[in-house]
């Protein structure tokens, strides 16, 4: 899904901006996508963004649900002329903590998100495959190619979302999503917000031994609102 100018362009810029001023680290060269998880904590101006309450009531509209909650924020800096990519994967592989696949991810474009900068590639009606991948929540070293495992011909199914700055994109947790290099002189700089229906519940045992505690619960297993806020 694609809102085009969900956010002033001029405002998608500041934010720009903000990010590089907060994730310096993202300017260097590197073979792998930078990324800053909860970078919204370092700056106010991309807090208020990644919470935006509007986005949040369209998102809830989506998902059938009347209230989503924010699991994460994350900064996705693709830098030039780099052999940054991200391989076909479902989010849900590292989400699936949850006792849903009511979650989404919902990307606003900071810069020209286009096919030279190695945009979003998703696979049309993937989400209805079901969980394929093995979870892999906090396990980094596990991540890989997980294209082994489509059916024959999804190479068909390929849909490239191009996005201007302030365009955002909404993908499901099982939609099969991956990209390209940046073939431009310039970072690629998205936000990312990813929601889920406030109704989930945590499965402790499907996260790795000892976070528990990152992940604390009301009395009916939902996840705490004072560290994942309703929006």
């Amino acid at each position: 899904m694609k809102l085009e100018g969900a956010v002033d362009p001029l405002l998608a810029a500041r934010l720009s901006d903000e990010m590089d001023r907060v994730f310096p680290e993202a300017r260097t060269d590197s073979p792998r996508v930078h990324e800053r998880a909860g970078i919204s904590a370092l700056s106010p101006l991309l807090a208020a963004q990644v919470r935006d309450a509007a986005l949040a009531r369209r998102i809830a509209a989506l998902l059938g649900c009347q209230r989503v909650q924010l699991l994460q924020d994350t900064a996705l800096v693709k830098p030039p002329r780099s052999a940054a990519r991200v391989e076909w994967h479902q989010d849900h592989t590292y989400t699936g903590y949850l006792d849903t696949v009511a979650c989404v991810s919902v990307r606003l474009a900071l810069t020209d998100c286009t096919l030279a900068a190695g945009c979003l590639r998703v696979l049309d009606k993937s989400h209805l495959w079901g969980p394929l991948g093995q979870l892999r929540a906090f396990r980094a070293a596990e991540v890989s190619d997980d294209s082994r495992l489509l059916p024959a011909g999804w190479e068909e199914r390929v849909v490239p979302i191009e996005l201007g700055p302030g365009d955002v994109s909404v993908h499901h947790c099982l939609t099969f999503h991956g990209s390209e290099e940046n073939r431009t002189d310039r970072p690629r700089r998205t936000l990312i917000a990813r929601l889920f229906d406030a109704r989930a519940k945590l499965v402790p045992a499907r996260l790795p031994k000892g976070l528990e505690a990152w992940f604390p619960t009301d009395p009916d297993g939902h996840l705490a609102t004072r560290t994942f806020p309703i929006l």
